[in-house]
């Protein structure tokens, strides 16, 4: 949500949740976690004489120590949410923006009080930009980050309008910024025909002066120690001299589209680039045009999967790459890029492939090494198919006239194994083994059983049915465990329920206290892991004890998988981090302890 440098360019201070964090930029370590606050941080600043300051939703400003992480101040009712923050170039004033009521508030940091609140008539929204002109007479407010927008100049010394002028933001979210001497005032908006615009402004008057159109979408300037400035244009950072370009920096492709915010170290050498809808972070060092950290995901970690010997993890992330990191030392051993959109890439069971249509059907891409498969021609990615938890097999629900039935196919080799012909009330196929032999198939329930479902199942091999047992509708089908023996139900994010597919009346349920994205199962189906939104893994005995809280996660789990034997296990959160676990973690814990160490991240 927001970043700041320190005053010797040394730490960066972020914020992406309710924690706000410092840094130390020359090896990426975490040095303070800043704690207090119950709702977002949308804003930090790192002020000279190491202290920062933090405003959030709920309109609390804090001030805090950033050596010791000790909270110094607080002001609290500043408005509904505090939006934006910023310094007078002379060191003594702070302004924190404010959303209803609309405006700005006024403080003098030598003596830690407010002075004054400036509320925003008519206004469109909250204070998302303040920003003060080189010489600290002018303060630019920028008021809502969406269509329409209004831009505002105040006069310092007293606190009252100069100027305003209305724009539009159809085309993404404008910024603004005063040129280097401060005469002028440039903005980014839409023009006619949803046009991009750089719109440059008279300072003094608020006159439009001149209007500059772009083909892509482009970033506010920075101005660099050297004189030159920077900014974020097609995936590149170029680097101008007035109107001259000296040189540009290829940026990864996760970071060249709209709306990511950068800001440059006081020094010149760091940029640091941040997005509200990415929980990793992006620095480049402008000495060297090294990323830091270098081998590293920078979005959520959204599948995972153990190499078949267990020496290698493999995951996959919204930011477009699949890697492949060494199990023992969480080094970056192989990546390759792919396009995030619509991809349909699979990370599971020991390997990575793409899905992509071939000939009317479907055919498996390997990725890292791995081989093509080419599935028959009827296969599909559609609704109607059901894959094994490591989507090794998948079976294809087909009909023909009032004929319905299930083909089973290897997706290892791309050979059909079986079918099985569906009745009229059999619904569809909710699970496969990772066999291909045993499926679970849901049926109608007659009159008084409108809110069950009846769960049958079926040996696809030799056609048989083997059990059947009721359950409430809602629930998930989560997958069969390795030994064929449970099946793994979930309602909702909720509670997660096994039951006993030789004996359906003995079922498990595991008190899984928040909601659970992720739910994977042990090879020896002895084990049970989930991970929840609060970021915690935790490992259930098949019997529903309660074996361990792995705790590492700055956010949601959304990703599980166990090594072939057992003896490790992965998860992956949205917070663009993959930790590894040994056994040791659940085995010589208590439920009730907390572990924190995990084996290896990535």
């Amino acid at each position: 949500m927001a970043h700041a440098f320190s005053a010797d360019s040394r730490r960066l201070v972020t914020s992406g949740d309710s924690t706000t964090r410092v840094w130390n930029l020359e090896d990426g370590r975490e040095l303070l976690s800043l704690r207090g606050d119950s709702r977002r941080v949308n804003a930090v600043l790192y002020l000279p004489d190491e202290r920062i300051v933090t405003g959030s939703d709920g309109g609390t400003m804090r001030l805090w120590d950033a050596r010791s992480g000790a909270e110094l101040r607080r002001w609290e009712g500043l408005g509904t949410d505090i939006r934006s923050l910023a310094r007078s170039p002379d060191g003594r004033m702070l302004l924190a923006g404010t959303q209803y009521p609309s405006g700005f508030v006024v403080f003098d940091l030598e003596r830690e009080e407010e002075v004054r609140r400036v509320q925003l008539e008519d206004s469109p929204g909250s204070a998302e930009w303040l920003v003060f002109s080189p010489d600290g007479g002018s303060l630019l407010v920028l008021e809502n980050s969406n269509e329409p927008f209004r831009l505002s100049v105040f006069d310092t010394a007293n606190w009252s309008p100069r100027w305003s002028v209305q724009g539009d933001a159809e085309c993404g979210p404008p910024w603004v910024y005063f040129t280097p001497e401060g005469a002028f005032i440039r903005c980014k908006q839409s023009g006619a025909g949803l046009r991009r615009i750089v719109r440059t402004y008279d300072a003094r008057t608020g006159e439009c002066v001149g209007d500059v159109e772009q083909r892509v979408s482009s970033s506010a300037s920075q101005l660099l120690p050297d004189g030159r400035q920077v900014r974020i244009l097609n995936r590149r950072l170029l680097f101008t001299r007035g109107e001259a370009l000296e040189e540009w920096l290829e940026l990864p492709s996760s970071y060249g589209c709209a709306g990511w915010s950068f800001v440059i170290s006081p020094d010149g050498r760091w940029a640091s680039f941040a997005k509200r809808e990415s929980w990793a972070h992006l620095l480049v060092d402008l000495h060297t045009r090294r990323e830091v950290p270098g081998p590293a995901h920078r979005h959520g970690v959204e599948q995972l999967t153990f190499s078949s010997d267990g020496r290698h993890l493999l995951t996959a992330s919204g930011d477009g790459t699949v890697r492949v990191w060494d199990r023992d030392s969480g080094r970056e051993v192989r990546r390759e890029s792919f396009s995030s959109e619509g991809a349909c890439v699979h990370v599971r069971g020991g390997r990575a492939f793409r899905l992509l249509p071939q000939h009317g059907g479907m055919r498996l891409s390997g990725l890292l090494g791995g081989a093509d498969v080419e599935l028959e021609e009827r296969c599909s990615n559609g609704s109607s198919t059901v894959w094994s938890d490591d989507m090794g097999m998948l079976a294809e629900s087909e009909s023909w006239y009032e004929h319905r039935w299930i083909r089973v196919v290897d997706a290892r080799t791309g050979r059909p194994l079986w079918r099985k012909d569906l009745a009229p009330e059999d619904l569809a196929l909710r699970v496969l083994s990772r066999s291909g032999r045993l499926g679970v198939i849901s049926r109608r329930c007659p009159p008084p059983g409108d809110n069950t479902v009846e769960l049958r199942l079926v040996d696809l091999e030799k056609d048989e049915w083997l059990s059947s047992v009721h359950v409430s509708k809602g629930n998930r089908f989560r997958a069969i465990t390795p030994d064929d023996k449970w099946v793994v139900l979930q309602k909702e994010y909720g509670h997660v329920l096994l039951v006993e597919l030789e004996h359906p009346n003995r079922q498990v349920r595991l008190e899984v206290p928040d909601p659970a994205f992720a739910v994977t199962c042990s090879p020896d189906g002895l084990l049970v892991a989930t991970g929840d939104m609060a970021g915690r893994v935790r490992v259930w005995s098949r019997e529903g004890t309660l074996l361990a809280t792995l705790e590492g996660h700055a956010h949601s789990v959304g990703a599980l998988a166990f090594s072939e034997d057992g003896a490790f296990l992965a998860s992956g959160g949205y917070d663009a981090v993959a930790l590894i676990w040994p056994r040791s973690a659940w085995t010589q814990s208590s439920a009730d302890s907390e572990v924190t160490m995990p084996s290896a991240s990535a």
